[in-house]
């Protein structure tokens, strides 16, 4: 449980006004109901490929083992890109220790 990787996500900006259906039920099924709502959820393929559906409403930060948390704003970034500054580092906060 301790090695599980989590994106925690917040809802900053509302998925009912002004956005297209299929973006308000991505948010509904992550959980994120009102501005505001954070939900923490699994980081796999499907939760990143649903945040990056929605990246223009959602913040999301990358949390590993509890102690290394790596805040990350996905309205510039881009899932790949993402991916790869989370590896860079989390590598080196474990060479670090």
């Amino acid at each position: 449980m301790a090695d599980e990787k989590t994106l925690t996500v917040k809802l900053v900006r509302s998925a009912v006004t002004q956005v297209k259906k299929d973006q308000t039920r991505t948010c509904f099924a992550m959980g994120l109901r009102k501005i505001g709502d954070t939900s923490v959820l699994p980081d796999n393929p499907s939760v990143r490929g649903m945040v990056f559906k929605v990246k223009n409403l959602v913040e999301a930060t990358a949390e590993w083992r509890n102690e290394n948390v790596l805040p990350f704003n996905l309205l510039t970034s881009s899932a790949r890109t993402l991916s790869y500054i989370a590896i860079v580092a989390f590598t080196a906060s474990c060479a670090s220790s």
